[in-house]
């Protein structure tokens, strides 16, 4: 196996994937040491979603992030996401493939 394959398998060792309700996996998981990531389902895409995430569900996702004892990303642009997270750090980093992130950073953190 490559360098870089060992690599990626033990970083990824302890990273948990959960397709569950947020506000689930947020309550089972929220703790200092935790990373979260929202990647999708990107505002104005819910067609393409089973059960749809409406604009009242990104609202509803604002108001446990903004209150997690970890970090977040949120790994979208869009003007809404910028009104519900204006007191996060914003990050956009040159890639092959295009990306964009905004992170919860609390200067406690």
């Amino acid at each position: 196996m490559s360098a870089r394959i060992l690599e990626v398998s033990n970083r990824l060792r302890e990273v948990q994937l959960e397709n569950r309700d947020f506000r689930q996996v947020i309550k089972t998981y929220d703790s200092p040491q935790t990373f979260s990531t929202a990647p999708r389902p990107y505002i104005g895409t819910v067609k393409y979603y089973a059960g749809g995430f409406s604009i009242r569900n990104h609202k509803d996702l604002a108001v446990p992030l903004h209150n997690i004892k970890g970090r977040a990303c949120i790994s979208y642009p869009h003007p809404l996401v910028e009104k519900l997270y204006p007191d996060w750090r914003k990050e956009v980093k040159e890639v092959s493939c295009w990306s964009f992130c905004i992170t919860s950073q609390r200067k406690n953190k």
